[in-house]
């Protein structure tokens, strides 16, 4: 310890050891911003979607199958709960091709 000790001695003072108490201090302050951003993100809402199946050239929901078989011009669109769901053949444009924050997703019936 002592050998420790007088390598982090400086002019006989302990600046050396100020510098680590800085980096053990900065060390505790980013463990507690991670633990922070993972609570925030566990609080916050999950909004739930219905992805069907869209035809991107002309923004309309055509079958599942398309997408399943990833048929070009065909993608997952999102409709978000309490949004009308198109019927099919339908316009989709109130579908998005990415749903928003934290989220959970069923797929609609053929």
């Amino acid at each position: 310890m002592k050998r420790i000790l007088n390598s982090l001695r400086k002019d006989d003072g302990y600046e050396a050891i100020g510098t680590w108490v800085a980096i053990a201090v900065a060390f505790l302050f980013a463990i507690a911003c991670l633990i922070t951003a993972a609570v925030i993100h566990h609080n916050q809402p999950r909004t739930s979607y219905t992805a069907i199946c869209g035809d991107m050239k002309t923004y309309t929901r055509i079958s599942i199958d398309r997408c399943e078989d990833s048929k070009l011009g065909a993608e997952w669109l999102y409709v978000e709960d309490g949004d009308r769901l198109p019927k099919m053949g339908e316009d989709a444009s109130n579908a998005s091709t990415r749903p928003q924050g934290v989220y959970d997703v069923r797929h609609a019936k053929r």
